[in-house]
């Protein structure tokens, strides 16, 4: 876990099985906090947003549309591109990305 400064101390799960127990088996007992309650204002109850059922439902229809192949066609390029700057760093050196 990570903690991050987002007014009051929030924290940044990233441990897979951690993820799964947060977004999967406790639902009811972790929200995403009063600074998304406000997101709305901005952005709608979209995705990043919603939370519960709805939410569920958003991920739901996006994963319709959103395949494992297409997911594996828009994540090549990224991890080539990434190969390639680790290519010309060296130890002690910084990259303008």
């Amino acid at each position: 876990m990570v903690p991050l400064r987002l007014g009051k101390t929030a924290w940044l799960v990233l441990e897979p099985h951690d993820v799964l127990h947060v977004l999967e088996n406790s639902e009811s007992t972790y929200s995403k906090g009063r600074a998304f309650r406000f997101g709305r204002r901005l952005y709608g109850n979209s995705l990043l947003v919603s939370e519960g059922q709805e939410h569920r439902q958003q991920v739901k229809h996006i994963g319709a549309v959103c395949s494992q192949h297409t997911a594996d066609c828009l994540i090549l390029p990224v991890v080539q591109i990434t190969r390639c700057w680790l290519n010309r760093w060296s130890s002690g050196d910084s990259l303008d990305l």
